[in-house]
């Protein structure tokens, strides 16, 4: 079968050229392609921002998984064909590109792309030639001609499912192109088809160019109705979609921009920034996947951790503001549950079938002739549905006593630990629900949109409320079970791999700080003694935290239950350093944390999950001839995300070129290892016995890319808007290395500042061009010499200004300007602080190699310490 369509190419796109610290679209992908020489086959991941994604490798037709919706694959891959011969992307390909909208392979006189669009299940396929010649493109699907129709119907060919649809997933496909087309149904011989591993039975359409050209763009659109596939269709050839989308993928990565002096960190972290926005979803709401392959659910912890980097450094304040919307109407305000007794038995059969049928998935439990049944989170938080439903049943069935009754369960206030298709909400983690309310006032310090306060106040009052009635100790302290932290593995879903109970150090920090932002934003909306009520409740958690945790030279891990002091170093610590908005701990003790866990746990490529000396250490994360993955999982394995607040309390303190160490490995990890422009959630902590690194976990993990991201943004730069008190914050730790930084920086509404800084000898030159309201006040939290910090602050006016410090003085345009002492100096405490040295990988020397699941038989014996 071979037709021709008929159509009229759209109107070209003009893509925007360089203009301030933006570079022009065609050199900004120029310089963030990975290029892939011939023969190397990584992988490469795109997202669809819907509920699918990408996952394909260079120089190769069929590996990866292809465009993946839920569990189904919907497109495995693509080929390309000039004057009738394939274009052998294994054999022929000069080079092939990994780029954040897909990939580009190169051939003599010829290339092809392809291209996954953002927001409209759709995808697209460019194939040009040097001279013009008849060009076609095929999609690679195991699709059989026996179960689809093919029809054209609108200058679209329409492939509709035999087989009722499954309304779960797009399965009506419509294929377009850029101009007039023909479409090959296998009745033209096309050279090179053998090499695409097709199956006999598999669907052959192919799409040529009518007539000769250097240029052809097929689209491929999926719909849940055939009306749907093709108004998506449609709407691609409508308008050059290929140049919009390239448009539309530069405006978003450049909103806020940091190029350095250092391009291959350049490149890494606009990869990081494009790999993080892949994540971002719309599937169970807005939110954010925690990882691929099998984490792509909305984790309540993993999506508030990652959310800064994704969302706030990047300047995507709408995203971020409906992500913390989805997840806060997910909180939890109790258990609502119908209860009904019946006047006799034909009335309790009524009954029963009423409450099926309207609570499908809910099971009615009944005795005798009372009846009851669990209602959906949903009337938990609207006290009008229970009056109604009370009111309809009433109504339905005379003489019955209907309650509809709400209990605080001990998840009261939480926001979910995961929202997920297929299962019930679930809230079994003690932090998803502080990280929140933190990200919930960072959005508000970043856009200035402080009547979001009003929306945020009741959950913070509701999280609080629960949290005391349920996990609140004598001490102020928070509660909670062994693995309800991050470290949350558990054996076969009981016994934890690394119990944490019953406060962990991190969570007290998150605690505080959420505490913090309640006084804060009550204090703003005038209530002023539920603001003294959550600062009083503060102040007892800090003193009570000093008291547990520190006793003047070790900071615990956690406190158990009976009060003594689990002092195995972790990362955990960190967080103390990292997570408050002012200090929760004296600076002091943040330096001696500092130093401790950086000195312990700091490797060149990341940081240990647990000190390699500690008798629980795992070397290596996958190594089944002596433990369960799970064993290591937080006992020694690296974490990626780790990194971040690690790097924020090294820079706070002025030793950002050990930090600079750090993210040059991982920008390289970034580059270089692993699923190319992204990265994995874990690696082994030490090298194996080959003295090889190896990933593990996820291939593309969110929070670990947000990391890096915001690592740039907030802790090199030191960019921290506060616009609750109208002021442009910096706390800069810029490394050696550097010489020359240009910046973009997005914050309230619609408003950039953007800045030239330039180091020439000890001093840095900070040239301002804003494009801001007159009277923003700008404050810098400069390093000095000797580490301390001083803070100098001006107004901004509109008008270009000129900044200068030499690590000892400042100057505004030429004039001299007061440096304020901030922060004191605590080099004499951390000292000549160095990388941790790992240990050479020898089963021998690690006592969780002695045998199989030594681990695992310690917890079960409870002499887990």
């Amino acid at each position: 079968m071979s037709t021709v369509v008929e159509l009229t190419p759209p109107a070209p796109i003009s893509l925007s050229k360089a203009q301030g610290v933006r570079p022009g679209v065609e050199e900004f992908y120029n310089d963030m392609g990975i290029e892939l020489p011939p023969g190397k086959k990584e992988q490469f991941i795109v997202g669809d921002n819907i509920s699918g994604y990408f996952e394909g490798y260079t120089h190769i037709f069929r590996k990866g998984l292809g465009y993946m919706m839920k569990n189904k694959v919907l497109l495995e891959g693509h080929a390309s064909f000039k004057a009738g011969l394939l274009l052998n992307r294994s054999s022929e390909a000069m080079s092939d590109t990994v780029l954040p909208y897909g990939h580009l392979a190169q051939y003599p006189g010829a290339s092809e792309e392809l291209m996954v669009h953002s927001g409209k299940n759709a995808v697209s396929l460019k194939v040009t030639s040097d001279v013009p010649v008849e060009l076609a493109a095929m999609g690679l699907w195991e699709i059989r001609p026996d179960d689809y129709d093919v029809e054209v119907l609108d200058q679209t060919v329409l492939l509709s499912p035999k087989v009722g649809p499954s309304g779960i997933i797009p399965d009506f496909i419509a294929v377009t192109a850029n101009q007039s087309f023909r479409m090959d149904l296998g009745d033209k011989t096309y050279s090179g088809l053998d090499a695409l591993g097709l199956n006999p039975s598999d669907l052959k359409l192919i799409i040529a160019s009518e007539a000769p050209t250097t240029s052809l763009t097929v689209h491929i659109a999926f719909g849940f109705t055939k009306e749907d596939a093709i108004n998506k269709s449609k709407s691609l050839i409508s308008v050059d979609i290929w140049n919009q989308e390239l448009q539309d993928v530069y405006n978003r990565l450049t909103t806020s921009h940091l190029w350095t002096s250092d391009k291959e960190y350049n490149k890494a972290l606009v990869w990081a920034k494009a790999s993080a926005w892949s994540f971002v979803v719309q599937e169970f709401g807005k939110g954010i996947w925690a990882g691929l392959p099998w984490f792509r659910d909305n984790w309540g912890r993993d999506t508030f951790i990652a959310l800064p980097g994704t969302l706030l450094v990047s300047g995507l304040f709408q995203d971020a503001k409906e992500v913390l919307n989805n997840f806060a109407r997910y909180q939890n305000l109790g258990a609502v549950s119908v209860k009904a007794q019946a006047v006799d038995e034909p009335q309790a059969g009524a009954i029963r079938t009423w409450l099926t049928q309207k609570f499908r998935g809910s099971k009615v439990i009944r005795a005798g002739l009372s009846l009851t049944i669990p209602l959906p989170f949903e009337y938990a938080q609207d006290e009008n549905n229970r009056l109604t439903l009370k009111s309809e049943m009433t109504l339905a069935f005379p003489g019955a006593a209907i309650s509809v009754d709400l209990v605080n369960d001990k998840d009261y206030g939480r926001v979910p630990n995961r929202v997920a298709a297929g299962d019930s909400i679930i809230y079994n983690t003690v932090d998803g629900t502080p990280w929140m309310i933190r990200e919930a006032l960072e959005y508000i310090m970043y856009t200035g949109d402080k009547d979001y306060a009003k929306v945020i106040l009741p959950l913070i009052k509701e999280y609080v409320k629960g949290a005391r009635q349920n996990y609140v100790d004598a001490e102020g302290l928070l509660t909670h079970d062994d693995a309800d932290t991050w470290m949350d593995a558990r054996i076969s879903g009981k016994d934890p791999w690394s119990a944490r109970g019953s406060r962990a150090v991190e969570i007290q920090a998150l605690w505080y700080s959420a505490l913090q932002v309640g006084g804060l934003l009550s204090r703003q909306e005038g209530q002023t003694s539920q603001a003294l009520e959550y600062e009083k409740l503060a102040q007892q958690v800090k003193a009570s935290f000093l008291t547990r945790f520190w006793d003047g030279s070790v900071m615990a891990d956690r406190v158990r239950i009976d009060n003594s002091r689990d002092i195995k170093v972790r990362p955990n610590q960190l967080m103390l350093v990292s997570i408050p908005f002012s200090p929760f701990i004296p600076e002091d003790v943040e330096a001696q944390v500092t130093k401790s866990a950086v000195s312990t746990l700091l490797f060149p490529y990341g940081i240990a999950s647990l000190d390699q000396n500690h008798p629980y250490f795992h070397p290596l994360h996958e190594n089944t001839r002596y433990h369960h993955k799970d064993a290591a999982y937080h006992n020694g394995t690296i974490w990626g995300w780790n990194a971040g607040f690690t790097i924020t309390a090294l820079n706070k303190f002025g030793y950002q070129d050990l930090a600079w160490q750090v993210t040059k490995n991982l920008g390289d990890q970034i580059l270089y290892m692993g699923t190319r422009g992204s990265m994995s959630e874990n690696m082994n902590a030490l090298p194996n016995e080959k003295d090889e690194l190896k990933l593990t976990g996820t291939y593309a993990q969110s929070w670990s890319v947000a990391e890096f991201a915001r690592n740039g943004y907030q802790d090199y730069l030191g960019f921290r808007p506060n616009l609750l008190n109208n002021t442009l914050t910096f706390e800069p730790a810029l490394p050696t290395a550097w010489t020359t930084v240009q910046a973009r920086l997005p914050y309230g509404k619609d408003e950039i500042l953007e800045i030239s800084l330039e180091r020439s000898g000890p001093t840095w030159t900070w040239r301002f061009s804003p494009s801001v309201k007159n009277g923003r006040k700008v404050s810098i939290n400069f390093l000095a010499n000797d580490k301390s910090r001083k803070r100098v602050e001006f107004i901004l006016t509109g008008s270009p200004q000129i900044l200068s410090w030499n690590g000892v003085a400042a100057s505004l345009d030429g004039k001299g300007l007061p440096a304020a002492p901030d922060q004191e100096s605590y080099e004499t405490i951390i000292g000549d602080l160095k990388l941790a040295t790992p240990r050479r990988y020898d089963p021998l020397t690690f006592p969780m190699l002695e045998g199989k699941n030594v681990l695992q038989d310690i917890i079960k014996s409870k002499k887990f310490e």
